[in-house]
């Protein structure tokens, strides 16, 4: 590559989640820009999250809590054990300091309160990408 040239990083991202907001924030144009987005919405079995998991091997895994309660540690951790480089945000409406203690432990790189603001998604899959890089 030619000095002073940067290289572009196609990240996948995957959204697991049923909330419309969510699907429709992460759907912005400065995000979804030279990145692949997915969703799945289907259903919050461990089987049917893993196996969709491994088939799109995305980069970035956004987690909707309020979406794979109560079973988003144990799903976090099987993905981490499968894909240990996958970057995680983790998105909830639940405040409480015992989730967060239960979550943070997982290799967790964003956690985030909802609503979330699209301008802080937006630099955050930025600096994922630039470290994904180098």
């Amino acid at each position: 590559m030619a000095q002073g040239l940067q290289q572009k990083s196609v990240m996948k991202i995957l959204l697991i989640s049923n909330d419309i907001v969510l699907i429709e924030k992460f759907r912005n144009p400065d995000i979804v820009f030279e990145n692949i987005f997915t969703v799945y919405d289907k259903n919050n079995d461990l089987l049917d999250i893993m196996s969709f998991v491994l088939d799109n091997h995305p980069s970035v895994m956004i987690v909707d809590d309020d979406f794979l309660k109560p079973n988003s540690a144990r799903i976090i951790s099987s993905i981490k054990n499968a894909l240990p480089k996958i970057s995680i945000i983790f998105v909830t409406s639940d405040d409480s300091h015992t989730l967060g203690r239960e979550i943070s432990p997982l290799g967790i790189q964003y956690y985030a309160i909802k609503p979330v603001d699209i301008n802080d998604m937006k630099d955050l899959i930025a600096s994922i990408a630039k470290i994904k890089v180098s």
